[in-house]
């Protein structure tokens, strides 16, 4: 079974993009809190095969996951969502390693 990490804020979108994946049997990690997720993944407490995470939340963005990641040797395909219409936030999480 794979295992996703879904790191977002807001409560009511974890909450959905949780049973989801769920329902898609997938194993599912969920974090509302960006920073615990980034130390857990840093320290290897947890492990996935994809990161599927908010671009902006308190405690550490959607692209400090990916640079954190990509500077500690984790090589997990990160997805980044967002709800700002942004092309250079979009541009710059491909440019540090998002999956595109």
């Amino acid at each position: 079974m794979s295992k996703v990490l879904i790191i977002e804020d807001d409560e009511d979108i974890l909450e959905i993009a949780t049973a989801f994946f769920r329902q898609k049997d997938y194993q599912v990690l969920s974090y509302s809190n960006s920073g615990d997720a980034l130390e857990h993944l840093i320290k290897g407490k947890i492990t996935c095969d994809v990161i599927l995470t908010d671009m902006k939340m308190p405690y550490v963005s959607g692209l400090d996951i990916i640079r954190e990641c990509r500077a500690t040797g984790i090589d997990i395909p990160v997805i980044v969502i967002t709800s700002y219409r942004s092309m250079e936030g979009a541009l710059e999480a491909i440019q540090q390693g998002a999956y595109d």
